[in-house]
């Protein structure tokens, strides 16, 4: 048996931290399975180890994970970036007072198994940044009080860790769409406000005499943890009819375009993950120049511009999920992510695009309730069935149709 300490955070001279040793683990081909229960899951450290999830499927065979929901730790976001490893994922979940709260992670081979227990969350701070500490175990399978220390925690954690439990339910958009509607889970930006140390502190009333500590160095991100990232999202709140003010696209800054400019305009469904747009391959492929192959994936640039035609300052990086076998094509922009309102199924919500070039484009979504969502709903045209409305346009027919937009 092999014990190794992982200290992280603290001594940045030495870098360790739990994200490399999983990176390093997962590209390992002498392990067939991988399990880990984790107390709190985020955005960015569920997508800092996509890729090297994706790398390891032609040798882990069994893939469990089991994520708490407790105390806000764990978001939406990290939830459907979970999903996107097509995995065997789990919310564990208890109504009593207690928390779940373990740190594991499991790699078993044929020979070798390697442990890691913590304080280690499943987030880019828990992962590689924050001071935390770990020990890492690993040993062959010959190794009796190895195999012991295995068996104690598998019996311990059984059926969690090898069956069903009643209180484990397995990862759903429906779930996640239930336990969000119900408050169980924050958005991403919620949970960041709730644990950012920055966002916290004017709430704290301090004085001159107040006891202050000296910062840390950050530690760096270790190679291969690439984690996505959300940025903070325009203010979608409802706009009333009477409070209606014309969108004004001509503050485009460098982002020009004229009347022949393509434009995209596109209901959103359905109501378990409204927030994902699907659209056909003719629209991915030919409007938005991303890939279709199965297993590919790519990237546009986006500007939101608000009711009052301003457009965002940063550029938004919007990556589409990988395409499955299904052959979905979806992308999920910061602003449907971000926008509380309820899904209305009879008003669908409207998204439109208008496209720069081939990798940038401006965008706007509004929902139900306002004159600039009857326009782009009479332009869409009437509905056939239960089918998603889709019509490929040019600026010059908004401008004619659209009157509240100002472009």
């Amino acid at each position: 048996m092999e014990l190794r300490f992982i200290g992280q955070g603290y001594n940045t001279a030495i870098g360790t931290s739990v994200a490399e040793t999983l990176i390093a683990s997962f590209n390992n081909e002498i392990y067939h399975s991988f399990v880990c229960l984790v107390a709190f899951a985020s955005y960015s450290g569920v997508t800092g180890l996509t890729n090297h999830v994706n790398n390891s499927r032609n040798h882990l065979r069994k893939f469990r994970v089991i994520i708490g929901i407790d105390q806000n730790g764990t978001s939406k976001e990290a939830l459907e970036a979970l999903l996107e490893w097509e995995v065997d994922s789990y919310i564990f979940n208890t109504s009593s007072d207690f928390i779940f709260h373990p740190k594991i992670y499991i790699f078993e081979g044929d020979d070798n198994i390697k442990i890691i227990i913590g304080s280690n969350n499943l987030t880019q701070t828990g992962l590689s940044q924050n001071i935390e500490s770990s020990i890492e175990v690993s040993f062959t399978k010959e190794d009796e009080q190895g195999m012991r220390f295995f068996e104690e925690i598998k019996t311990y954690y059984n059926p969690i860790i090898d069956g069903p439990h009643v209180n484990l339910k397995q990862l759903t958009d429906e779930l996640i769409e239930g336990l969000f509607i119900e408050g169980k889970i924050p958005t991403e930006s919620q949970r960041r406000s709730l644990y950012n140390k920055s966002e916290n502190a004017p709430y704290i009333q301090a004085n001159e005499a107040a006891i202050t500590f000296p910062t840390l160095q950050i530690q760096q991100l270790p190679p291969g943890f690439s984690p996505r990232r959300l940025n903070r999202p325009p203010n979608l709140a409802p706009v009333l009819l009477e409070e209606q003010t014309p969108l004004d696209l001509t503050h485009n800054l460098n982002w020009d375009f004229s009347n022949e400019n393509e434009v995209l305009i596109a209901e959103i469904g359905t109501p378990t993950r409204w927030k994902q747009i699907s659209f056909t391959k003719k629209n991915f492929q030919l409007f938005f120049n991303l890939p279709i192959d199965v297993g590919s994936s790519g990237q546009i640039n986006l500007k939101y511009i608000d009711t009052d035609g301003n457009l965002q300052d940063d550029v938004e990086q919007c990556n589409s999920a990988r395409v499955k076998k299904s052959k979905n094509y979806n992308l999920e922009p910061l602003a449907t992510r971000e926008c509380n309102t309820p899904y209305n199924f009879d008003n669908k919500p409207i998204i439109f695009f208008v496209k720069i070039n081939t990798t940038h484009f401006i965008y706007h979504l509004e929902t139900n309730g306002s004159q600039i969502y009857n326009e782009l709903n009479t332009l869409l045209g009437a509905k056939t069935g239960n089918s998603l409305r889709r019509k490929v346009t040019t600026v010059s027919d908004i401008r004619t149709n659209c009157p509240s937009i100002s472009i």
